[in-house]
């Protein structure tokens, strides 16, 4: 431990995240429950799990804390696979993109501009996990299958999970940076990283959903933070340097679509 990041912590698997995930939730307030979880995590994999449930929680009512849940919006691009479709209560139909796919209660299943919760032992509904993968390989993902799958009424998705994802990853990312600059005695990415953490904190008070300027140019100096700490890893032969090549992009990910956003806004 130093200055109050731990340096040593360890969360060897995704069923160990997610245990550590359940101790650590706080509803109330999802922005420090983030950044704790990227203070503990020890690759990146770890920051995605992490944040994704805190965005679904910012966006979704309703979610039991001890639970993990996705959000199924992709489909079979190429055709094989029929999408979801919905008739009289009733879901058939794949999702092909399922987020922690082994451990996930249930899933949020979009159809159109509705969504319902499909539970992971609901009758009809087999989720199927794909093999890993070299982009978060240690995050299961897989895809649902739906044969008459009976939902209740459709759910409210919130405000704006498009922004609400990045959000909250950039939280979790500033915790594993500050672990990571702390770690590897790197003075400037440490203060740069308390400095974003500080800065993310007044965003959310100010509703980031509504300052899409200041969340775009937080966003940006994140994933500069994100490469710079990655260069410094490599340049010292570190033991994550294998994980920054492999996943690094995850902190500039979502720059092209808030870019977008910000373009439009005008």
């Amino acid at each position: 431990m130093s200055d109050g990041v731990p340096l040593d912590s360890v969360i060897a698997d995704e069923v160990s995240l997610k245990r550590f995930w359940q101790n650590q939730i706080q509803s109330s307030n999802l922005l420090q429950t983030a950044v704790t979880c990227g203070l503990h995590a020890d690759r990146l994999a770890w920051i995605f799990c992490s944040a994704y449930q805190c965005a679904l929680r910012a966006e979704i009512a309703g979610i039991p804390d001890h639970e993990w849940w996705a959000l199924a919006a992709s489909e079979d691009t190429r055709g094989e696979l029929p999408g979801v479709s919905y008739d009289k209560g009733i879901l058939n139909g794949f999702k092909t993109w399922v987020a922690a796919s082994k451990l996930v209660d249930a899933v949020v299943v979009t159809v159109g501009r509705s969504a319902y919760v499909v539970r992971r032992d609901a009758s009809g509904a087999k989720i199927k996990t794909y093999p890993a993968g070299s982009f978060l390989g240690d995050m299961s993902v897989g895809r649902l299958e739906l044969n008459g799958v009976a939902v209740d009424d459709p759910i409210d998705l919130g405000q704006d999970f498009a922004l609400t994802e990045p959000f909250y990853i950039t939280a979790a990312a500033l915790g594993y940076l500050l672990k990571e600059a702390t770690r590897l005695d790197a003075g400037a990415s440490i203060a740069e990283a308390r400095a974003c953490i500080k800065a993310l904190d007044d965003l959310e008070s100010r509703g980031y959903i509504d300052q899409i300027h200041a969340f775009a140019a937080l966003y940006r100096r994140v994933s500069d933070l994100g490469k710079t700490m990655g260069e410094i890893s490599r340049a010292a032969a570190d033991q994550r340097v294998g994980d920054w090549e492999r996943n690094g992009k995850l902190l500039s990910m979502y720059r092209r679509g808030i870019e977008k956003r910000l373009a439009s806004a005008g």
